[in-house]
């Protein structure tokens, strides 16, 4: 029985140092997605700004060619 135990709680505390990983990659892809996100949402802004630039810029060139 006292092996029973022993291995018992070899296997839990692996366990926990496993699940202390997982916790920190988590924590990590969180912290990853996180400024991803602010990566892509200021992408998007400046696709938006360079899309109106382009857009002025074409109705500029046409009174010009008018």
């Amino acid at each position: 029985m006292h092996l029973f135990t022993r291995r018992l709680s070899l296997f839990a505390r692996r366990l926990s140092l496993f699940a202390r990983r997982l916790s920190l990659f988590a924590r990590k892809l969180h912290l990853f997605a996180r400024r991803l996100s602010l990566f892509t949402r200021r992408l998007s802004l400046f696709a938006r700004k360079l899309s109106l630039f382009t857009r002025k810029l074409h109705l500029f060139a046409r009174k010009l060619h008018l």
